[in-house]
């Protein structure tokens, strides 16, 4: 992706959902979201103070954790 990214999220139960950006080190960069969650919602992540590289961004809820790994390239 170049700067920007749309993430979208489908619960189809109400639960608590925190979405988290990762570098390749394993440290977080951006924490876009933390709170409940119900149906399916789209979420913007700018990336323009972050440099070219591999990220991950991690999806979690009570029942399941789901990580994709993304390429910012510029």
């Amino acid at each position: 992706f170049n700067e920007s990214l749309t993430i979208q999220i489908t619960n189809p139960e109400a639960e608590m959902t925190q979405v988290l950006v990762f570098d390749f080190m394993g440290r977080a960069v951006a924490d876009l979201f933390n709170d409940t969650l119900k149906g399916t919602h789209s979420l913007q992540w700018n990336a323009a103070e972050l440099p070219s590289g591999t990220y991950f961004v991690r999806v979690s809820t009570a029942s399941k954790t789901v990580t994709q790994s993304i390429i910012l390239a510029r």
